[in-house]
């Protein structure tokens, strides 16, 4: 009985492994600043019939990020449709595969082999999965509000998305449309609250340069992979994480049945 209780064990150690980042869970921002507002608006464009906004503000508290979605002209079919916070804005030419992969400062990955997101553990998902987390967009139009835990409008963390940018997808993950967030209001910082919401260590800056360029010399970067062409990106090493978690685990519980056996 212990050696199956072993085994039991050990598959749901690799079941949690693979559910989460490599840097671990997502932390909660309890200190973004307080009055912080941005506006992302997806353009008008003879490519789709797509408009909208999604409005970003930080609570009273500082705890959390409030989002408000109102997207109309959405397509008859190919939904539902996800939308997602990218690592990199949209560059002049408006093209969204530049955009790069999802905002995955903890480095959970977004691959076929990676179990998708779960709303009801919102902590192990892309911090830039908003639809992962609140809810797919459904219908010609659609509206949503929603407080985001995990999400950040302090500059200078991983987590920060006022400098990046908004994509919504077909349910095949090709891109619809996106648009880069623009500040409103800067806000003001909020009161020190224990440890606040560091950068994880090897994560990604918030510093990007204009239009998805590299900034300047001395900046500290972030350098997503590039865009397979016609499927979604992931971040570095997002899948050989999950298939290398996933085979350690496996040579463990093998190695643990041949010594029960």
């Amino acid at each position: 009985m212990r050696s199956y209780a072993l085994i039991s064990a050990l598959l749901t150690t690799s079941v949690a492994a693979q559910t989460t980042g490599k840097l671990g869970d997502a932390a909660i921002i309890s200190d973004n600043p307080v009055g912080a507002h941005y506006v992302a608006t997806f353009p008008i464009s003879e490519k789709n019939t797509v408009r909208g906004t999604v409005k970003a503000e930080s609570n009273p508290d500082g705890k959390g990020v409030h989002f408000e979605v109102s997207v109309s002209g959405l397509p008859e079919a190919g939904g539902p449709w996800g939308y997602h916070l990218h690592a990199m804005p949209v560059p002049e030419d408006g093209n969204c595969t530049k955009t790069l992969a999802h905002l995955d400062p903890y480095e959970r990955g977004n691959t076929p082999a990676a179990p998708k997101c779960d709303k009801e553990k919102p902590e192990t998902c892309e911090v830039g999965d908003l639809s992962g987390k609140h809810g797919a967009m459904s219908g010609t139009s659609f509206t949503a509000s929603y407080d985001d835990q995990y999400a950040s409008l302090k500059e200078g963390i991983g987590a920060f998305f006022g400098n990046r940018s908004i994509v919504i997808h077909y349910s095949n993950s090709t891109r619809i449309t996106c648009a880069n967030f623009t500040m409103l209001t800067a806000g003001t910082p909020a009161s020190p609250v224990g440890t606040g919401s560091p950068s994880p260590s090897g994560g990604f800056s918030s510093v990007v340069g204009p239009n998805g360029t590299a900034p300047p010399t001395g900046a500290p970067t972030y350098n997503p992979p590039a865009t397979p062409t016609g499927s979604e990106p992931s971040p570095s090493q997002g899948a050989g994480s999950v298939i290398k978690t996933s085979f350690g685990f496996g040579a463990l519980l093998a190695g643990v049945v041949a010594f029960v056996l």
